[in-house]
């Protein structure tokens, strides 16, 4: 017996046709001129019923077709060009477009992922019943590209073989007195660094970074409020102990332009720039697309008020949707996300301004789907009395051990943003 349904699934009007097509136009390409093991993933992960465009749809049908008939060795310009005169020669000239555009096969995952949520959304928005939605589900299964599922064992055995190598399992932030509290960042963690407005989290996160990319692990920064030339200078300002001011206003001396250079082309920093992207992409469907096609060893965004999915009908909803999703993709993609955020302003009013956990802006959701959960603070930021260099990191959530509650206290050197694990 089917149910019918009251859940109104998203209208195949609302998806962009021009946005489909793009994704059919490239895969077709990808699938023609690609390297083999891209055209397998393809042939494997997609099937006509994905496209909606009536041309892009049949060519794809011939080209399976004929790797069908030929096999997979003779799937390139050539051989399907000689194909088409005994099938349909009509769509040579569409070929011919093709082969003259470059195409760029490694990105292929990224643009099936793309192609799989837009069939989605058609497949649901074609349910009228519950048993539609069954059948909708088993659809999508057969072509799914990240499998999602494992045995008990399967993790069981994961583990014994990563047990000893705490560096292929765990990540340290670089600072002793933050891993003895946690442990480090583990697989599928979404860690939370939150404070307020010029408290320095944004500092803390390039600290960390700069010490994972030291340690030879890679990272994924997706910066949304900086650009790439303002944080590769402020982590360059970190290192040799140049005022940050003094880069961004383009005001540095003679010694320090010296230094700046001497150190951009020393085996230092060449040993660690290549371990670190960073990319600007506010879209949330293309980060979760380039993180499930990335091999980071870690993920980092700055911040998640900058994240955009449109989806939900008020703020409140669209940072809960976020907030779900990422902690979802650190899981899918088995990598440690780290993800920053603003606080309310509501906490000047309070006479202990420490944040707590109750302090994150637009959704409590946030506080629910983190593992780890850092604020940071400085007690000269208020009152101008206090040390200005004391840092605090204030632990409010810490899932799987005993942090919650911690304060770990830090040096802060304003001018040139660097934190250390000793006071001064």
């Amino acid at each position: 017996m089917s149910i019918m349904l009251a859940y109104d699934f998203p209208k195949i009007s609302e998806v962009n046709k021009e946005v489909q097509e793009e994704i059919e136009w490239e895969i077709i390409k990808k699938l023609l001129c690609g390297m083999q093991q891209y055209q397998r993933l393809i042939i494997a992960h997609t099937c006509d019923k994905m496209f909606r465009n009536t041309e892009l749809r049949n060519i794809y049908q011939l080209l399976i077709k004929h790797v069908n008939q030929y096999g997979i060795d003779r799937l390139n310009y050539n051989d399907v060009i000689c194909y088409l005169r005994t099938e349909d020669e009509k769509y040579t000239p569409f070929l011919c477009c093709m082969n003259k555009d470059f195409t760029h096969s490694a990105d292929t995952k990224n643009w099936i992922l793309r192609l799989h949520k837009l069939w989605e959304k058609q497949l649901y928005s074609e349910c009228r019943t519950s048993e539609d939605v069954k059948r909708a589900a088993d659809e999508l299964k057969k072509y799914v590209l990240i499998e999602s599922s494992s045995s008990l064992k399967d993790e069981a055995v994961n583990y014994l073989c990563e047990y000893e190598d705490t560096e292929k399992g765990i990540i340290k932030t670089g600072y002793t007195s933050i891993d003895n509290s946690i442990g480090g960042f583990m697989k599928g963690n979404l860690i939370l660094i939150a404070g307020a407005t010029g408290m320095g989290k944004t500092a803390m996160l390039l600290n960390i970074l700069l010490n994972i990319a030291k340690c030879k692990k890679r990272v994924l920064l997706f910066s949304l409020e900086m650009s790439a030339e303002e944080l590769v200078n402020r982590i360059i300002a970190s290192e040799i102990g140049i005022n940050s001011a003094s880069i961004r206003n383009r005001a540095m001396t003679e010694n320090e332009i010296e230094r700046y250079a001497d150190y951009v082309n020393s085996d230092l920093f060449n040993k660690f720039q290549d371990n670190i992207e960073i990319c600007n992409i506010p879209n949330l469907s293309e980060i979760e697309a380039k993180v499930m096609n990335s091999n980071a060893d870690l993920i980092a965004i700055d911040y998640l008020g900058l994240i955009r999915e449109k989806s939900k009908s008020n703020k409140y909803e669209e940072i809960s949707e976020i907030s779900r999703r990422i902690k979802s993709l650190a899981i899918s993609a088995k990598v440690p996300i780290i993800l920053l955020a603003q606080l309310n302003r509501n906490l000047r009013d309070r006479n202990d301004k420490r944040p707590i956990l109750s302090d994150l802006k637009d959704s409590s959701q946030i506080e629910q789907d983190i593992d780890i959960g850092m604020f940071v603070y400085r007690p000269a930021y208020y009152d101008q009395t206090k040390d200005r260099n004391i840092f605090e990191v204030i632990f409010a959530k810490s899932r799987h051990s005993g942090a919650a509650n911690n304060i770990i206290k830090l040096n802060f050197n304003g001018n040139t943003q660097k934190i250390t694990e000793t006071l001064t």
